[in-house]
């Protein structure tokens, strides 16, 4: 049924093929989106008047008396019918037993691009519209499912990387009229390149660890994403604001931010690793393009995990011409060893940084894309931040006690970030079981923010703290955790010391010669040894007041506390609570007082430049 070109049909109709190789033929004994008529001779209506061609039977029995007059008949543009010889026609009359060449049929595939484990919607050209079946073929690369209720339609899933054949064959039967089972049918076969390529992120959580040093105290391997979660909940990546690389027990060395310095880290831990998947089979015409939030303001991208070979994004984006060599083996290699993304400043809000994979294809007029997204929030910690509640004694609980913020040990994700018990504190703690013993103590932060039938305030520190300010602070109590043993606890006064005056030349030589301190004494010592104010009482004659608690010593141990039935040395009665006589402790240093809960005289009496921190252990607060 497939003929040569023949006869005076010429199928000029827009979608059919020309004559050639390409083309495709039938007769019209089949149903076809033509119908030759009779000639014009014989008395049209007016549903054959719409022509598209002529057609020459060529002097068949029914016309060979006159061949030049009837010869000739028209071509519609819809299905029609052939009469065998000596058969009935709808209109009357005996059909032609020439057989007629007409050309109508063809199947047009387009090359495509499916991403591996996606579905895309693919389309094929035929003609006739809306008549016949394709009968599809391809290798194990893609997976093809039918469409119900269409022919030209299928949907291609991607099963693994790389390019196969996808083959159709149009197929239209047909109806020979005279004959109740004599069918004939016409083949178009198409063949076209299906490409499964990979459009894909990996992120991954950033290292956990909080160090002032090499000595890594958490030391968590980071987890990757669950691909389901990289936009719903997405990865978490701490400022990277320790120094991995500093001198933890040398106060003649400087602290620096990691993030602040030049060069690579040593034992950098905090960055997180980000893989791009865009190159695998792309095909070269392809562009490919990282997006991210404009640099420098909460991340930076760098090409390795020491923090070396920072790779610049402009204008936030990256963009990979895949028909440049050098751009493919960048992007292969960003696949291979991964970017890392450094946290620079903390997120506004849970999941504020968007880095986007856009891929771009272009096939004749047609453009494809595929992207894919992964959202990190960059968390700040609090360490060094100090914590506040009611004081354990009944009776007197409302001086407060508190606690310095100081280490965590769990991992970067949002679930392990909010658990109390995945943070550490340090103190001075009075047990008056053993009122003479070791004051300093690491302590859980739950015990804080749960301790039994007490409120917990909040978490405290001055509105312009820097990071190299947090960093002195947790070097400091670093210090009095390891060579603070004999410091004990004082109830009076904030802070007791050997010698006449609380000075040195360095930070451990102050501290060693401490010989008590309170909990609030603690915190003056840790912060005001690093030029840190934090409490200070009024010059009565001005409107400034004596912060340091080493040049104003006696202002910040002033111990007029007016207390009945209790002494610091011994376990208060169980029968006889102590009590406040009256609220003058309040124009004096306490806990109370330093944070600003009790805050009676702030401002006549004393100053504090603490302030609670609505966010809580991490910024910004994860819900």
């Amino acid at each position: 049924m497939t003929k040569a070109w023949s006869g005076d049909i010429k199928p000029n109709l827009p979608n059919c093929p020309g004559p050639g190789p390409d083309s495709k033929s039938v007769d019209l004994k089949v149903h076809w989106d033509v119908q030759y008529c009779k000639p014009k001779e014989w008395g049209l209506n007016d549903l054959y008047e719409t022509k598209i061609d002529a057609f020459n039977c060529n002097g068949c029995k029914r016309h060979d008396q006159d061949r030049e007059k009837v010869a000739k008949g028209l071509v519609q543009k819809k299905i029609g019918e052939h009469w065998k010889i000596n058969s009935k026609s709808p209109e009357g009359g005996y059909g032609c037993s020439n057989v007629f060449v007409v050309y109508g049929i063809k199947l047009t595939l387009k090359c495509a691009i499916v991403e591996q484990n996606h579905e895309i919607t693919y389309e094929a050209e035929v003609y006739p519209p809306g008549v016949g079946e394709i009968l599809w073929q391809a290798d194990p690369t893609i997976k093809i499912d039918k469409i119900d209720g269409s022919i030209n339609k299928i949907k291609i899933k991607g099963l693994a990387l790389g390019t196969c054949d996808l083959t159709g064959t149009f197929k239209i039967m047909g109806q020979d009229i005279g004959s109740a089972n004599g069918q004939d049918s016409a083949y178009y076969t198409a063949t076209c390149k299906i490409t499964v390529i990979k459009c894909d992120l990996r992120i991954w959580n950033g290292g956990s660890s909080f160090d002032l040093g090499p000595a890594n105290h958490n030391d968590q391997t980071p987890d990757e994403v669950d691909e389901k979660d990289e936009e719903s909940i997405g990865a978490y990546i701490l400022v990277n604001c320790d120094d991995d690389d500093g001198y933890p027990g040398d106060f003649n060395k400087s602290v620096t931010p990691d993030m602040d310095q030049e060069g690579p880290i040593r034992k950098e831990d905090n960055l997180a690793k980000l893989e791009i998947n865009a190159v695998s089979y792309s095909p070269q015409q392809a562009i490919v393009t990282l997006i991210a939030p404009s640099e420098d303001i909460l991340i930076k991208f760098w090409r390795n995990k020491d923090r070396s070979q920072k790779f610049d994004l402009i204008e936030g984006k990256k963009v990979f011409d895949l028909s440049i060599q050098a751009h493919r083996d960048l992007l292969e290699d960003l696949y291979i060893h991964g970017l890392w993304i450094e946290g620079y400043a903390p997120s506004w809000t849970e999941k504020d940084v968007t880095i986007e994979l856009r891929f771009e294809n272009k096939c004749g007029n047609d453009i494809q894309v595929f992207t894919d997204k992964v959202k990190a929030t960059i968390v700040m910690l609090e360490l060094g931040a100090v914590a506040y509640r009611e004081m354990g004694f009944e009776g007197i609980k409302e001086l407060g006690h508190t606690d310095i913020l100081y280490k965590y040990f769990g991992k970067c994700t949002k679930d392990e970030l909010k658990k109390d018990t995945n943070y550490e504190v340090i103190g001075s703690y009075f047990d008056y079981t053993k009122p003479l013993s070791p004051s300093i103590k690491i302590e859980n932060f739950y015990n804080s923010t749960n301790f039994p039938n007490r409120e917990f305030w909040g978490i405290f520190r001055p509105g312009n703290i820097t990071y190299i300010d947090r960093l002195k602070i947790l070097k400091t109590a670093r210090y009095i955790e390891n060579n603070g043993g004999n410091i004990k606890y004082c109830g009076m006064e904030v802070v007791k010391y050997d010698g006449d005056k609380l000075d040195g030349s360095n930070v451990p030589e102050i501290i060693d010669k401490i010989s008590n301190l309170r909990c609030d004494g603690l915190v003056e010592i840790i912060y005001e040894l690093n030029g840190i104010n934090v409490w200070g009482r009024k010059v009565q004659s001005g409107a400034t007041y004596n912060w340091s608690i080493l040049n104003f010593t006696n202002e910040h141990n002033d111990p007029n506390i007016n207390i009945t039935n209790f002494n610091w040395g011994f376990a208060p009665t169980p029968t006889i609570l102590p009590t406040l006589d009256d609220d003058n402790w309040k124009k004096f240093l306490t806990p109370a007082t330093q944070c600003g809960m009790a805050d009676k005289y702030k401002g006549s009496e004393w100053q504090t430049t603490f302030v609670k921190i609505d966010w809580g252990k991490t910024k910004p607060k994860l819900e």
